[in-house]
């Protein structure tokens, strides 16, 4: 489903997207790959997954993004260029599970009746600079 921060603070800790993903299940772990139209071979381990989503993730990060619905890349783009202690929030829906949370861009804490998103600095920094040389391309073509 997608990695849930049990207690505050956020303190960020995790260096990449594989360690992450190691968090989380096997059947989360498909999913994600699921959501991004991905096929690995079926006799996969947990570690092979991490390390594919990994990879994945440092490739392209832009198809991560364009795989979340407009609301949530909004909310992408706003945590990509904040601080890592600072973090935007979302009405908690009982059994509503966000796209970006399925990918794991974002760590969750459950807070009362919101969500709290918290972006980890070793996605931050591979979206940003993403983000910007997408940019640039586009400033260039101009």
């Amino acid at each position: 489903m997608m990695v849930i921060l049990k207690q505050l603070p956020f303190v960020d800790i995790l260096t990449s997207m594989q360690e992450i993903a190691a968090l989380d299940t096997v059947a989360n772990l498909k999913k994600h790959l699921t959501v991004l139209h991905s096929w690995v071979p079926s006799d996969y381990r947990k570690a092979d997954y991490a390390m594919t989503i990994h990879a994945m993730f440092l490739n392209d990060p832009i198809k991560l993004a364009n795989a979340l619905p407009s609301n949530e890349q909004e909310v992408i783009v706003r945590l990509t260029y904040m601080k890592a202690d600072e973090y935007l929030t979302w009405p908690l829906k009982e059994g509503e599970e966000l796209v970006m949370q399925t990918l794991h861009l974002v760590i969750t804490y459950e807070d009362g009746k919101q969500w709290r998103f918290y972006m980890p600095d070793c996605i931050r920094q591979t979206l940003a600079k993403a983000f910007d040389a997408e940019l640039m391309y586009f400033l260039r073509r101009m």
